[in-house]
């Protein structure tokens, strides 16, 4: 019974980590998308491009 329950705590301990990972991998990755859209607007501007 205590191994299982070890292995339950275990459990919530990783998922908790994913889920933490999860969120600052999709955090990072839309501050890059914006950056890139930012920098895409820019060169369009600078061609005369809309």
């Amino acid at each position: 019974m205590y191994l299982t329950e070890k292995l339950k705590d275990m459990e919530e301990n990783i998922k908790s980590i994913l889920y933490e990972l999860e969120k600052n991998i999709s955090k990072e990755i839309s501050h890059e998308v914006d950056f890139l859209l930012t920098v895409l607007k820019k060169i369009c501007i600078s061609q005369n491009i809309k």
